[in-house]
């Protein structure tokens, strides 16, 4: 792991800062993701300050909109993934050309949203697309994600819209019987899952509930 430099509010260092203390639940109560946090931080060198700011945030905020929109677009086009797809080579080259120059990761970030506009020109005329295309920006989505984790926690969020209440219902007891190490328990909540067409999937940021295919 690696340390960024400080990150100030109003040129202050923010474990300095008097008054106003600003956490992730901060964020959530303002309308904020901490995902958008995420890449306000990418947005910065690691060996540059980042000065906080709410119309900074928002910035990023509006980054990840337009990355939820592109996922949902991929869902209602193509649900089904394909593992074995390859990634756009030029884009990936771009992204590890930037990360190799002493972790720039704006630059890299740089150019994900630049591959994200050309994606959107793609998805527009969605006659036309093509299960390869979507493959190809699929798996180009999965190999910068393993920098930036993002793209995994929005696709889960995304695969939670479809599924039914009472289904998520269960796959958060089955997490809860998990985190007491009651596996039993936790594996007969998975069978009443599957019984309701459902399959569930445990990842970094938690469990993922998707139509069985």
């Amino acid at each position: 792991w690696m340390h960024n430099s400080h990150l100030q509010i109003d040129g202050q260092k923010m474990a300095k800062r008097e008054g106003e203390s600003i956490t992730l639940d901060t964020l959530r109560e303002k309308g904020f993701s901490p995902l958008a946090f995420r890449l306000l931080v990418m947005g910065s060198h690691y060996r540059s300050k980042i000065d906080f700011s709410w119309e900074s945030l928002a910035g990023a905020q509006a980054q990840l909109t337009t990355l939820v929109n592109v996922l949902r677009k991929l869902h209602e086009l193509r649900p089904v993934n394909n593992e074995d797809a390859k990634p756009d080579a030029d884009t990936l080259a771009d992204f590890a050309r930037a990360l190799a120059d002493d972790l720039n990761t704006p630059t890299a970030l740089g150019v994900v949203m630049s591959y994200i506009g050309k994606v959107n020109t793609v998805l527009a005329g969605e006659d036309q697309v093509t299960q390869e295309q979507i493959d190809v920006i699929r798996a180009t989505l999965r190999s910068v994600d393993h920098v930036l984790g993002v793209i995994e926690p929005l696709s889960s969020q995304l695969a939670s819209e479809d599924v039914p209440k009472a289904v998520l219902d269960l796959a958060q007891q089955r997490e809860q019987a998990r985190k007491a190490k009651d596996f039993q328990e936790a594996d007969k909540f998975r069978r009443m899952i599957e019984e309701e067409g459902f399959v569930v999937e445990d990842t970094a940021s938690g469990p993922r509930v998707y139509l069985a295919r």
